[in-house]
């Protein structure tokens, strides 16, 4: 009788420690509520795939993965995305591009790679271009213009 009253009172402890809790269903699946309380959806867009993000402080004290915290860790400001590699949009492929690393026109497929910097986009010919784009984007926007340059007049100087 006594095991009995033992099995009884452990059974009873376990169900008022684990039964009240209940489920704890998580339903926000990567929503996040702004200040006036509506989901809103953090992705840039379901069907592209981010492949790296640069991260920066506006004076130039930190460059690279974004923080736990998202701030500089020497000076503390907020950081802000720099550079953001990504795949191609769906109406992206099959157009004409210019690798501003290689300096070379090709045309964009599933497997290409653009790169977002300064409210602009970058398309890359390979997979090595977008790591080399990410640690100097100014050396090759520069590249990019003058090409920009050329096909506005025609690919003549005067």
């Amino acid at each position: 009788m006594k095991k009995i009253k033992i099995v009884f009172s452990s059974f009873a402890i376990l169900a008022v420690v684990f039964v009240p809790g209940g489920c704890t269903k998580s339903t926000d699946m990567g929503m996040s509520k702004d200040s006036s309380g509506v989901q809103k959806s953090e992705a840039i867009a379901a069907d592209i795939k981010i492949y790296k993000e640069i991260w920066t402080d506006s004076m130039g004290d930190y460059r690279g993965e974004k923080t736990k915290d998202g701030r500089c860790p020497k000076c503390g400001m907020k950081l802000e995305k720099e550079v953001i590699i990504r795949g191609l949009k769906k109406d992206e492929i099959g157009k004409e591009y210019f690798c501003p690393v290689k300096e070379e026109t090709f045309t964009g497929s599933a497997v290409t790679k653009a790169g977002e910097y300064k409210d602009k986009t970058y398309y890359f010919c390979c997979n090595w271009c977008p790591d080399e784009f990410a640690k100097t984007p100014e050396k090759y926007i520069k590249k990019e213009d003058k090409q920009e340059m050329k096909e506005d007049s025609g690919g003549h100087h005067h």
